[in-house]
């Protein structure tokens, strides 16, 4: 046995005995006993599922039945039937706990559920350190109550379990972007190599990760099983030749002994390695993931599987705020870039990312609990700060001008009855003709270069009403202001974007409702003045100070404003008409949907960090239109140029009334009228909406 599995034995021998005394109570009072017996529990139940994923006794020795009976124990406390009355809750916790060891006990049962990767994996050395952590704050509690009276009892165990966590955290960074960084960009560290090697036919590999697995994930598994191979490999082809297109598109040096990273949702393991192989034959190495990574700092990634409880996550989503300040940013930010430092030649044969995506999971609106952790005004200042270093860092080691990226989605079985018809929907929209779409997108972008702004309107009780200005074009032989965007890094096609001038661009953005970044907005109205965000409200709950906070942490990402960062038009009139048929618009994620109307984005440009990087259209001219007045701050004050967020709000057909292209000589040029195309050489995109019109007429 080497040392860290002697570790692993004691700690977990320790925890057995602590569950014991908890059951005695000795010096804690009974409440405090029951959190701390629940979180050992907790964590033996983990230890279990260590031994389930990687000894000998393993998953595939199991049968399905006893896999489920083990997973519903495992996340017993978090299942929505259970939640409302578990220590995880942290309104719970705090009316049982008071309220800081309420909020402090509940972090720290948390902490065993971001550790069930690791179990599943066989990362036992993080397994290890988090439960000496648990042991630890444990004594620490027992302790202050043997030596103090109750009321100071409480006080000093808070402070001392504060301070452990802290040192705890801070003391770990280096580790945890190590581990972070090679597992990125290392395709040596895969571990899920094991999983996708694994008989997919049989399903019981699907509780080889760690995650709850419900009949989404089942479903979703044995209907890619029982596609012919024909059709996983033109899904496959589809991904992996947009990801090498867009190494053309945007003008990039595709590495042939580099690497792609790969992230797919659980159940399309299918797909996830017909794409690793398409990867191989273009001499492409690949690393895995199967969930982004799970810090303050993830990117966006794919759905990894159904959240067990979308509530527990969003009530956990500001844990950090317990051990926040200046001193931890700065070590969290300089153990990353320590990190891709030492591993930089590894990092320089990066490729970028492609992402597997799902959509069609319930609807969540999200309860704002007053007892869960959250930021101060001076930490969330802190956190834009800590973020900014943070991007910063990757992308002195990840250059954007060397690599390509690219993302695709397919519907979940939870979408509903029609699931396999709005797959092969789904299909169909992914695999739209790119050279069709060149054509008909360079019409709309001619005309839009003449003009020096565009006028967008709603209708049917949109409220929309903005002048977005245009970057000026002095060479119109040689330049052009908008992308001519196909299926290659962002599946599917469908769309012309810029990244618009910041001074006069003036107005109101409404959507009646729009779900952004998995959230729910109603009545969503966005006013800018000279291209920043004025004044933004929703009508998500009847407390006014709520809707602002939630604005605050979900749109605005806790910057006081953000600039327009990119404004589109999208022209897939096909995926657009897909969600009306089956009565899925608010489902369909942001790249699908952002197809499927005009869409602005607040935040970064689409060259965000590649502004001098230049980039052409298929016609041969200069994309001129590649950053902004914050984005040109880059080199003397980069603090200020960058907000690292980007978020996508789009106007559906049905609610767009007329995109006008303003002219210098005072003429106004018609793109779209009425939520209809009148650019000459569009008229196939009004077809398809007048066919839609024609069925349900």
């Amino acid at each position: 046995m080497d040392f860290i599995e002697e570790r692993f034995e004691l700690v977990k021998g320790r925890i057995e005995e602590i569950v014991e005394e908890c059951g005695r109570k000795d010096n804690l009072p009974e409440k405090t006993a029951r959190a701390f017996k629940t979180i050992g529990e907790l964590w033996l139940k983990n230890c279990k599922l260590y031994d389930l994923c990687n000894g000998k006794n393993g998953v595939f020795q199991k049968s399905l039945d006893e896999l489920k009976a083990f997973y519903d124990d495992l996340y017993f406390n978090i299942l929505p039937e259970n939640y409302e009355r578990s220590l995880e809750n942290p309104a719970y916790a705090v009316k049982v706990l008071k309220r800081k060891n309420g909020r402090l006990l509940s972090v720290l049962a948390t902490e065993v559920y971001a550790h069930m990767n690791n179990a599943a994996n066989g990362c036992i050395e993080k397994l290890t350190t988090a439960m000496e952590l648990y042991v630890e704050i444990y004594c620490l509690y027992n302790d202050s109550y043997g030596d103090f009276e109750k009321t100071e009892a409480e006080k000093k165990a808070y402070a001392y379990a504060k301070d452990a966590l802290y040192s705890f955290k801070s003391d770990n960074l280096t580790a945890t972007y190590r581990s972070v960084v090679e597992e990125r960009f290392d395709p040596s560290k895969n571990k899920l190599l094991r999983v996708l090697n694994s008989d997919l036919k049989d399903l019981r590999y699907l509780y080889m990760y760690g995650d709850y697995i419900t009949e989404n994930e089942f479903k979703t598994a044995e209907f890619l099983n029982s596609l012919d191979e024909k059709s996983i490999y033109e899904m496959a082809e589809t991904l992996a030749s947009g990801y090498i297109r867009g190494f053309k598109v945007m003008n990039a040096h595709f590495k042939e002994n580099g690497f792609a990273s790969l992230s797919y949702p659980v159940g399309m393991e299918r797909m996830a390695l017909r794409t690793v192989k398409a990867l191989e034959d273009r001499k492409c190495g690949c690393t895995m993931r199967n969930a982004p990574i799970r810090n303050r700092y993830a990117e966006c990634g794919a759905v990894t599987s159904t959240n067990v409880n979308s509530q527990f996550f969003f009530d956990h989503r500001n844990d950090n705020a317990l051990w926040f300040d200046r001193k931890y940013a700065a070590r969290d930010a300089e153990a990353f870039k320590t990190s891709l430092e030492q591993n930089a030649e590894k990092v320089s044969l990066y490729n970028g990312p492609i992402n597997i995506g799902g959509f069609g999971l319930p609807d969540f609106n999200p309860v704002i609990k007053r007892e869960a952790c959250s930021y101060t005004p001076a930490q969330d200042k802190l956190e834009v700060e800590a973020s900014n270093k943070y991007v910063s860092a990757y992308y002195t080691y990840v250059k954007q001008e060397e690599t390509s990226f690219s993302v695709i989605a397919y519907p979940f079985p939870a979408i509903g009855k029609d699931f396999e018809s709005i797959f092969a929907d789904t299909v169909k929209v992914n695999n739209l003709d790119n050279e069709e779409y060149i054509k008909i997108q360079q019409n709309i972008i001619d005309e839009l270069d003449k003009g020096y702004a565009v006028h967008v309107t709603g209708r049917n009780g949109n409220q929309t009403d903005v002048t977005v200005a245009l970057t000026e074009i002095t060479k119109p032989d040689e330049q052009t202001v908008f992308e001519n965007c196909t299926a290659d890094v962002n599946i599917p096609l469908g769309e012309v974007f810029t990244s618009p001038r910041l001074k006069g661009t003036n107005g109101l953005l409404h959507v009646k409702k729009v779900f952004l970044n998995g959230l729910e907005y109603r009545d969503l109205k966005v006013r800018f003045k000279d291209g920043v965000t004025e004044e933004i409200t929703c009508r998500n709950y009847e407390d006014e100070s709520e809707n602002k906070r939630f604005i605050s942490e979900n749109l605005l990402f806790k910057h006081d404003f953000l600039p327009l960062g990119e404004f589109a038009i999208g022209t897939n009139t096909t995926a657009f008409v897909m969600g009306e048929k089956y009565g899925i618009q608010g489902k369909l994620p942001i790249l699908i949907a952002e197809k499927t109307g005009p869409h602005f984005a607040i935040g970064d440009t689409c060259y965000s960090h590649a502004e001098d990087h230049k980039v052409y259209n298929p016609d041969g001219k200069e994309i001129i239109s590649r950053s902004n007045d914050f984005a040109d701050l880059r080199e003397k004050e980069p603090e200020k140029a960058y907000f690292n967020c980007h978020t996508d709000i789009t106007i559906p057909y049905d609610e767009l009334g007329d995109i006008i292209s303003l002219r210098k000589n005072g003429k106004e040029f018609e793109i779209i009228k009425n939520g209809r195309f009148v650019v000459k050489g569009t008229e196939t995109l009004n077809d398809i909406l007048d066919e839609k019109g024609r069925k349900h007429g």
